[in-house]
Formats: C-alpha cells, structure tokens, sequence
C-alpha cells in the first residue's frame, strides 16, 4: 500500500477532526486507498499552527474532542491529543489532487482530497520517507 508521512498534530486532525485535504507542494498522480504514516519527529511549533488554524478556520462546536482554553488572549492547548511517532496510524481514500478547494483545510498549493478515514487497531512503526512510499499493511490492521 502507499503510505504518506504527515506530522502531528495534522495527522491526528485527518482521523479526529474531519481534517479532509493534506496541503503539499507537489501534485500526485495517486489515487486510492492510502496509508497515513505519522513522523517521528514531533514540533511544538506544529502544534502552535494547528491551532492558530483552528482558531481562524473551524467553528469551535465542530470540535469536541479537542481540549483547549483560552490564555493570553487565545487558544491554549491544555491537554494534547494522544500523541503517535513514527508509525503508520490509518488510511483513508485519496480521491483527488486539487489546486482549489473550499475546505477550510486546503490551505496549499496542491490538496490531496481525503475520504473515509479509519484508525489503524494498532499503529505499525515505520520510518517514513518522503513522498509516497511502499508499506505491506495486514488486512485486518483496521478498525
């Protein structure tokens, strides 16, 4: 299966907060049911972006599974979502690649339109790599 590498906390976005186009700099050919891979590296700064984008972008009612209070005149994250690294989280279809889009998620230059997310029972480590790469991922691995 391809697999694509996306840092948290935008990962965790695509499976819990209806996060539907992944922003890139490069178009793809693929489309399909792909694997979505979370870096090993976590940055802080990633998180502080999420959520200045939600902040801007997505009505606060759609997002109950998010904790978070407001702090020096914004929003604070109080409680992280769980954290995943280095592993192959889910998959989700890839139906498009698009250089408009009215989601409030398509924030790029290219957006890769994503459909039916599902978590993985458990994440599968992996070192990720750019681009798309190749992963053999158990049928049974989902939920």
């Amino acid at each position: 299966m391809k697999v694509l590498t996306v840092k948290q906390p935008w990962a965790w976005l695509i499976f819990n907060a209806e996060k539907d186009v992944e922003n890139r700099n490069w178009r793809t050919p693929i489309r399909g049911r792909v694997a979505i891979h979370v870096s090993a590296k976590n940055d802080p700064d990633e998180w502080c972006k999420a959520l200045m984008f939600l902040t801007r972008n997505i009505p606060c009612q759609g997002l109950p599974k998010f904790d978070y209070e407001f702090r020096n005149g914004g929003r604070m994250w109080t409680k992280e979502p769980k954290e995943v690294t280095g592993a192959i989280i889910g998959t989700v279809d890839l139906v498009n690649c698009v250089k408009k889009n009215k989601s409030p998620w398509f924030q790029g230059k290219y957006g890769f339109l994503f459909r039916n997310p599902k978590l993985l029972k458990n994440p599968i480590p992996a070192k990720g790599q750019l681009g798309f790469w190749d992963f053999d991922i158990p049928e049974d691995a989902c939920l």
